[in-house]
């Protein structure tokens, strides 16, 4: 963590602004000290639907959690994706008061790409999905991306969400190729890069096409690189995992899905990404301020495909805020809190998980739930003393 003069700072939480991601500000809260009174706080957590995220979502959770039982002074929770009663269940969790804006500023256009044809459909018609006469969209995603920056008007700059961080590195090779390119040396450009690492080339090259690429395998220098580019207009196209995502506020005029199922490695399958993190990824197209309007393709390749790919093309978003702090796995979050400081005994330990989203939810469903928790506490922690991480 650094100050606008790229200085350390030892005790973050004394500025009088922080910018940091959920997981920075909860390892700051542990080692400056756990604030037992935010009073005098104002906290904004953007993209808050990600308290439900299968990765992230418990860190997140314990996050709000620490903070709500500090008492902010002011807590907005930022979110384009919740359903209504989602938003609902989580403002009541926070002790704050939803604001729901139904419509969206700068409406998008679907076109789920099928065997039948072309289904549309758009945020701003109550209609349901149809399919769409004399639409036909190229087969293959570096094909769909000529069509559209070929269109008049173009239909660039495009989004390219990639599953994997090989996928975009693949992708955007392929881009590369197709523009026939000298790839034997290094490209003739003046780009500041901290340190040549094996992308820097590859990214050099697109720049240079008016692409680029962007995955957390980048380096600052080279995220700097595409993000800037990208905040002057300057790419046409960005092949990128779901980082780009995340936060970046850049706006394109497409956003084309390479793929929208995801590899389930508890399930040994591939599976549809969440509808709310689809959405947020489609969302990256039409931002206000940048497009009138976006647009978003996407391909199915079979009827069953074509089945999962239809629940996406509507605003009746499943629920997903369910909590992620499960009592079967006690032991990781209770030592991550107690090692931590957050929580300094057994009681404090279970005040915090009696009071997270997750007993939130689960309140209304279990009956005896304080005694069940309590219970697979105390089994957690003997375990952990028995393994000699716990005096």
């Amino acid at each position: 963590m650094s100050d606008g003069e790229n200085s350390p700072v030892s005790d973050p939480l004394s500025a009088t602004f922080v910018v940091a991601t959920y997981e920075k500000f909860l390892a700051m809260s542990a080692s400056a000290g756990h604030r037992r009174d935010l009073g005098h706080y104002c906290i904004v957590a953007d993209e808050v639907q990600l308290v439900a995220d299968e990765h992230r979502g418990r860190d997140i959770e314990v996050l709000l959690t620490i903070i709500r039982q500090a008492n902010p002074g002011q807590f907005v929770g930022l979110s384009a994706v919740l359903t209504r009663a989602d938003a609902e269940n989580l403002a009541g969790w926070l002790g704050i008061s939803p604001v729901i804006v139904g419509a969206r500023e700068s409406p998008l256009q679907f076109d789920l790409c099928a065997p039948e044809g072309v289904y549309r459909w758009r945020t701003d018609h109550g209609r349901d999905p149809a399919i769409v006469q004399g639409v036909d969209w190229a087969d293959g995603t570096l094909s769909i991306v000529e069509q559209l920056l070929n269109q008049d008007p173009p239909g660039g700059p495009v989004a390219v969400f990639c599953m994997t961080k090989r996928r975009v590195e693949d992708l955007a090779q392929s881009w590369l190729n197709r523009h026939e390119l000298d790839q034997t040396a290094p490209a003739e450009l003046s780009l500041p890069f901290d340190e040549e690492t094996q992308l820097s080339n590859q990214i050099a090259l697109l720049v240079s096409v008016e692409a680029g690429l962007h995955s957390a395998d980048l380096i600052e220098s080279e995220r700097d690189i595409v993000e800037q580019r990208l905040e002057r207009d300057e790419l046409s196209v960005v092949f990128a995992t779901t980082t780009l995502a995340q936060g970046l506020n850049y706006s394109f005029r497409t956003v084309v899905f390479d793929s929208w199922m995801r590899w389930n490695f508890e399930r040994h399958e591939f599976t549809p990404l969440p509808k709310s993190e689809f959405h947020n990824m489609a969302g990256r197209a039409g931002r206000m301020g940048r497009a009138e309007e976006g647009q978003i393709i996407f391909r199915a390749s079979n009827n069953a495909e074509v089945r999962a790919a239809l629940r996406y093309l509507t605003t009746d978003l499943e629920d997903q805020i369910a909590g992620r702090i499960d009592p079967d796995f006690f032991g990781q979050v209770s030592l991550q809190l107690l090692a931590s400081g957050i929580v300094d005994d057994r009681d404090g330990l279970e005040t915090l998980l009696l009071e997270s989203l997750s007993a939130h939810v689960a309140g209304d469903q279990i009956a005896g739930l304080r005694e069940l928790w309590s219970e697979k506490l105390d089994d957690s922690i003997a375990a952990l003393r028995e393994s000699g991480f716990l005096d």
